[in-house]
């Protein structure tokens, strides 16, 4: 276990050069990109998936992560937007989520069939280190997920889905109008819970007399 443990170490450190090995080189950019490429199949992941696959994503994760929030690094993001990277995680969890019902996270089987999925958490975690300094993910992350995002950081689970949806939304607010949005969708769930909690009041008094 402890030399699992330092291998993975050792190559989550690995991860945090090899951006600075292909940045401003297409090609060498593209390489790195097809290395992960398979393993970004996250529904196939979720059906089934190795200790291997799982170290991959593990890794590209931290590659993301550990990218330069600068022009330089952005270069690499930009390609690996270019290369639908960005798209393939949007559209698992578009395609995944179940529908938002309520500004107000609740429990349902369907959205705890949907945190439970294995692949979740690395697609909010790739995503974040993505959005990190990068307007066009932001951007593009902006357009159909922020509801979504924020219905997530309101969910409490074992792989702590909530903080990780937290994170990327906060990654996101880079962006002063995507901050707007963001912020829109979060005061209306706190009018929500407060009218809730008004109505809830009310009942009970009127149940007290």
């Amino acid at each position: 276990m402890a030399g699992s443990k330092t291998v993975t170490s050792i190559l989550t450190h690995l991860t945090r050069v090899i951006p600075f090995l292909t940045f401003v080189n297409n090609t060498k950019m593209d390489v790195l990109i097809e290395y992960f490429r398979q393993s970004l199949d996250f529904n196939q992941y979720d059906r089934e998936h190795s200790t291997e696959q799982a170290v991959k994503l593990e890794l590209f994760c931290a590659l993301t992560s550990g990218i330069d929030h600068n022009a330089i690094g952005n270069t690499l993001k930009d390609r690996l937007v270019a290369s639908k990277v960005v798209y393939t995680a949007l559209d698992y969890l578009l395609q995944n989520a179940p529908t938002i019902r309520s500004a107000i996270a609740r429990d349902s089987p369907e959205w705890k069939e949907f945190v439970a999925k294995p692949s979740l958490k690395f697609v909010l975690r790739l995503l974040t280190g993505l959005a990190h300094s990068h307007v066009t993910t932001q951007l593009a992350l902006a357009v159909d997920s922020i509801p979504l995002f924020h219905h997530l950081e309101q969910i409490s689970s074992d792989e702590h889905v909530g903080s990780l949806a937290e994170n990327l939304l906060e990654a996101m607010r880079g962006h002063p109008t995507v901050a707007e949005r963001i912020e829109e969708v979060r005061q209306q769930t706190k009018r929500e819970k407060k009218r809730l909690a008004m109505a809830m009041r009310e009942n009970n008094f009127e149940l007290s007399e």
